[in-house]
């Protein structure tokens, strides 16, 4: 590369001396060796500009170290034809902390710090618009990754009202103020995502609560009128001065145009309203409520004309009743739905709004497979007082049942029917609430309650099976500590669920030391079969086990081993596990450096050891995992090595405290070893304290 730069250099020169001139010697070496002194320091982090006379070079610009300008003239010297070369460097401060900061006053945005380079200067002050700032070019710059967050933030700066912003090193830290909460979010979210090793803090606080303006005004004969919502800055009409407290004033204008002439033809439409709620809010204008003449209806739904450019008046008005009483009957028999009543004018106005005929909305509001409508009448009025509600939810209750009747009268909701089980029954029973009465017979299969449970640390849990009555697979799932069991079960309409669950109330204590375990329940006998995690004793797991669960047969057994390197997420736990030398360890994820190496392992859950022992505790799995993780991240891919102690005051003496600690240091070492951390990455040596409380204490270095 370097012969090529000198060939063109020297083309260039006979070109430039002329085509029928020879060059003269001293100017062709001059320009050849200007193109392989180019050639030499073109990929430099700061530009070097290199001017030659005869064999001479001089090179000139910003370095960051004394020692950088001797390799760039050593560089130099060493090419073909070179007698001599002159520096003349600006050696750039050295910034520690390397900063910058940034500042939002009253639209205006002001920066101050360090930068690595110019091109990074000049990407920050185009990103804010600036001529000129207090930006030097420093050296220290953490890492390549520094200039681009940087320049991020100074895009990101004139998005804030009022605020301040600052990188240090690699930690950024946002404050202040913007315009609504959706800016907010998504600066927010902007900064989640970061090169590795940096991380960010945002303080931001939204001036607006994000709602458009919107109006809410509602008539009663009974309560009288209320009214509630956001108006712009110093709009409040005559007609809602009553109500001033209980709006909300936007900050600043809001892009709704007309929505002032809007609410100002609302208000007119609902004027003569005797009972119902008038609704403005951004391109609609929704009026219901009632009763009124047939003249009165018609002369407001002439003026729906008027509403201003982008919004559009709907009006729901009552008129004079036809006498009748509102009632609702659905019939279920397990395969179709009927219905028979009389219900308001707009009882479908949901499916219509979703464009779904009536038996496809009720299909998928109870999830019923095929419905059938008969028999209903509608009355002149529209529901304005909620009183189809308590039918569409009570309705999922019925298709729990094998067969069922739902009626509602005067307001009252009241089911009967047959259900397959007491499961199907209190899920209706769950659904319905409070809204109304249920009578509802049982139906069983009559075979008797058997039921197993698998769990797979990696998994989760899955049942089978009819559970006894009194037991459910949230009950279960309660006892084992998981979060939820996958499958379908039966309840059978009697058995003790209750005594089950005594014989099962200590399991969850056990399950973070399990690696998976079946529990079969056969005619009132229940027995579980474990699979101990790998690397642990399972006839030390039985015992311990059988102990603490009288009421289960218990037999455990050692999990096969998976590959190294194995990834999971323990359900239990929920926590991300990596196996590693035969154990199961926590997945960490942190640059190993000391200060990080030494914060992890304080973090870490201490090792229980007995009283007096020497030998770690059998609940010391996890926390020796914890540490062997650590290990594994510091140790095997950080170089680092680890020292432990062990701090003991079990003993008045002295000389027994030193052999106790010296002895636990050593067999924690020992576990991490095993654990797959190599015995020249951990050292054991006294311990600090020995009258403090007992302690492993791990440092690195």
């Amino acid at each position: 590369m370097r012969d090529f730069f000198a060939i063109i250099a020297i083309i260039l020169a006979v070109i430039g001396l002329g085509v029928f001139q020879v060059p003269d010697e001293n100017a062709l070496v001059a320009a050849g060796i200007k193109a392989a002194a180019d050639g030499a320091v073109y990929q430099e982090k700061h530009p070097v500009r290199i001017t030659v006379k005869g064999r001479e070079i001089t090179a000139s610009g910003r370095v960051e170290t004394e020692a950088e300008a001797r390799s760039i003239e050593a560089r130099l010297t060493a090419l073909d034809g070179v007698e001599k070369v002159i520096g003349d460097w600006v050696i750039l401060p050295n910034a520690d902390p390397f900063d910058i900061r940034f500042k939002v006053q009253d639209g205006q945005v002001s920066v101050a710090g360090f930068v690595p380079d110019e091109p990074s200067k000049a990407a920050i002050l185009a990103a804010l618009a600036l001529q000129e700032a207090d930006l030097t070019v420093a050296a220290g710059v953490p890492d390549r990754d520094w200039a681009e967050v940087a320049h991020r933030l100074a895009q990101d700066m004139p998005r804030l009202m009022q605020g301040e912003a600052q990188l240090t090193g690699r930690s950024v830290q946002i404050t202040g103020q913007i315009h609504l909460p959706t800016q907010k979010k998504a600066l927010e979210q902007r900064w989640v995502a970061l090169p590795e090793g940096y991380k960010s803090a945002t303080d931001l606080r939204a001036v607006d609560d994000g709602l458009p303006y919107h109006v809410t005004l509602t008539r009663d004969a009974i309560m009288g009128a209320s009214a509630a919502g956001k108006l712009p800055p110093d709009v409040l009409p005559e007609a809602l001065s009553p109500f001033a407290a209980d709006f909300t004033h936007a900050p600043f204008a809001l892009d709704y145009p007309g929505f002032e002439q809007a609410l100002e033809l609302g208000l007119s439409l609902f004027a003569p309203v005797p009972h119902g709620s008038l609704s403005v809010t951004p391109g609609v204008i929704f009026v219901q409520g009632g009763p009124l003449s047939a003249d009165q209806i018609a002369g407001l739904t002439q003026r729906a004309d008027e509403a201003p450019d982008g919004y559009t008046v709907q009006l729901a008005l009552v008129p004079e009743g036809d006498g009748k009483a509102l009632t609702l009957t659905a019939s279920w028999d397990g395969a179709q739905l009927a219905l028979r009543g009389h219900v308001p004018a707009n009882f479908w106005i949901e499916a219509e709004a979703k464009g779904l005929s009536p038996e496809e909305y009720l299909a998928r509001q109870a999830g019923f497979a095929e419905t059938v409508s008969a028999r209903l009448s509608f009355a002149p009025h529209p529901d304005l007082g909620n009183w189809s509600e308590p039918f569409w939810r009570a309705l999922p209750a019925l298709a729990a049942l094998n067969q069922g009747e739902l009626s509602l009268s005067d307001g009252n909701i009241q089911i009967t029917g047959t259900a397959k089980n007491p499961a199907a029954r209190r899920k209706a029973a769950q659904v319905l609430g409070q809204a109304g009465t249920m009578s509802v017979l049982l139906q069983d299969d009559g075979a008797p309650a058997r039921f197993s449970v698998t769990y797979d640390a990696a998994t989760g849990g899955t049942i089978t099976g009819k559970l006894p009555a009194g037991l459910t697979p949230d009950t279960l799932t309660e006892a084992f500590g998981l979060p939820s069991l996958r499958g379908t079960v039966r309840v059978a309409p009697d058995g003790d669920g209750r005594e089950v669950l005594a014989r099962l109330a200590s399991l969850s204590d056990w399950m973070d030391l399990v690696d998976g375990f079946t529990l079969d329940f056969d005619e009132g006998q229940t027995s579980l079969t474990v699979l101990a995690l790998p690397g642990m004793e399972a006839g030390a797991l039985q015992e311990r086990m059988r102990g603490a669960l009288p009421g289960l047969t218990v037999h455990v057994d050692t999990a096969a081993a998976p590959l190294e390197g194995t990834r999971r997420r323990h359900v239990f736990l929920d926590e991300a596990q990596v196996f590693s030398g035969g154990y199961w360890l926590p997945s960490l994820s942190f640059e190993p450096s000391v200060e990080a190496c030494t914060h992890q392992s304080r973090a870490a859950p201490e090792i229980p050891f007995e009283r007096g022992q020497f030998i770690p505790a059998f609940r010391s799995y996890w926390p020796l995992a914890h540490h062997a993780a650590v290990a594994r991240q510091c140790a095997r891919f950080g170089g680092k090595t680890g020292v432990i102690s062990a701090q003991v005051s079990v003993s008045g003496i002295p000389a027994l405290n030193r052999q106790l600690s010296r002895r636990r240091a050593e067999a924690v070492r020992q576990a991490l070893i095993e654990r797959g951390i190599g015995e020249d990455k951990l050292q054991t040596r006294p311990a600090d304290d020995l009258a403090g409380p007992d302690r492993i204490v791990i440092g690195w270095e």
